[in-house]
């Protein structure tokens, strides 16, 4: 942003702290949803995100810190999700079953 700016940084600076707010209370909630390996999605996600502390009280310090979120949301979505396949694979070998080929290679 330009230094003239001031109209600009203002809305800016408020929808920074509408996201920390918002991260903060989704963050609490992902604390209630556990993993295969019991930790909680919520904690994981922390850990990703480095010292969300370090950002003080400044939201824009705090978006930078939390920006590796989304990648490590879709790394544990992709995990979690291989690991069911897997799990229902196993199940359907146990019981018999032959598996649905929903994807043909060639």
């Amino acid at each position: 942003m330009t230094r003239d700016a001031d109209e600009l940084r203002v809305r800016v600076y408020a929808m920074a702290e509408q996201y920390r707010r918002d991260f903060e209370g989704a963050l609490s909630q992902f604390d209630k949803v556990m993993l295969a390996d019991g930790s909680s999605l919520g904690r994981r996600l922390r850990s990703r995100c480095g010292r969300m502390s370090s950002a003080d009280g400044d939201p824009f310090a705090f978006v930078h810190v939390t920006a590796p979120v989304e990648d490590a949301y879709l790394d544990l979505y992709r995990r979690e999700l291989a690991e069911l396949a897997l799990l229902a694979d196993a199940a359907e070998r146990g019981h018999g079953i032959r598996p649905i080929r929903l994807f043909q290679s060639r």
